[in-house]
């Protein structure tokens, strides 16, 4: 496995190992040094390649090896090592792959997750714990009670066996109705949430918006109806916190409308 291709430099003590070098010297140090890392932390032990990885002449290489090569010892025949370059390019390919490894796990579970969500209802790895057959309501209440007991509360779910005989509910019946029928309201059971929800002022509006939040979340089909309830007790709560602070706000503006009277009282005494 390669370097990662970000390489470590700890700029203080770069700074400080290359004091005594000039500006040219610097430049190829750092040339090799970066070569050195995408090679998984060696040089070979060629003047000509490294000059050409430094982008200098033979000449100028020969001029500036001395004092740069200082920096390098030897791995084994024909290769060149830099002691804190190497213990970086080790710990940078270990967590590289400890990194890959995370996210290979990550992807296989993702990856599983989806396939269980991709088999059909009521079957284990793939294969129908029974025949299914479309004709019979006694094989489809076995193989999911959940799934019939929605259909018989919510009307007809999408690709439920029974579902598509299942008559539609009507504006008539109920106040409030889902575009897939699985949340429903008469309009007796708006009036009572109203009386019984006080801190939300239009009742209709927050079903809606609860309903159509739910449902671009994925929330089942059998089980929005009640977690739409749970939402609109939350809603309550909040509103009727919010009430409270503005009525505390208020009473503080009428003590303090009290408070200054009665000082313009005492100074000025009683009106006449």
């Amino acid at each position: 496995m390669k370097n990662p291709d970000g390489m470590m430099l700890w700029t203080g003590a770069f700074i400080a190992d290359t004091m005594h070098l000039d500006t040219l010297e610097i430049g190829t140090y750092f040339l090799l040094l970066m070569t050195m890392w995408r090679n998984r932390g060696w040089l070979p032990d060629d003047d000509r390649k490294r000059a050409t990885y430094a982008r200098l002449t033979p000449a100028t290489w020969q001029r500036s090896a001395p004092t740069i090569m200082a920096f390098f010892y030897d791995i084994e025949p024909g290769k060149l090592g830099q002691k804190r370059l190497a213990k970086e390019a080790e710990r940078a390919r270990e967590s590289y792959a400890k990194r890959q490894k995370i996210s290979e796990a990550a992807h296989k579970a993702k990856s599983l997750k989806n396939q269980k969500a991709a088999l059909p209802y009521g079957t284990a790895n793939g294969m129908p714990s029974k025949p299914l057959t479309l004709n019979s309501r006694e094989d489809s209440i076995d193989q999911n009670p959940k799934r019939e007991t929605a259909i018989a509360d919510s009307g007809a779910a999408a690709g439920a066996p029974n579902g598509a005989n299942a008559p539609r509910k009507s504006f008539s019946e109920y106040d409030y109705i889902s575009s897939d029928e699985a949340v429903f309201f008469s309009a007796a059971e708006i009036d009572d949430m109203r009386d019984s929800h006080p801190g939300i002022n239009d009742m209709r509006a927050a079903i809606r918006n609860a309903d159509r939040t739910l449902a671009k979340q994925g929330e089942p089909a059998h089980r929005r109806k009640t977690t739409v309830l749970r939402w609109l007790l939350a809603v309550n709560e909040k509103g009727l916190e919010r009430r409270r602070v503005v009525k505390t706000k208020e009473e503080l503006k009428a003590e303090t409308a009290e408070r200054r009277a009665e000082k313009k009282r005492k100074h000025w005494g009683p009106a006449m």
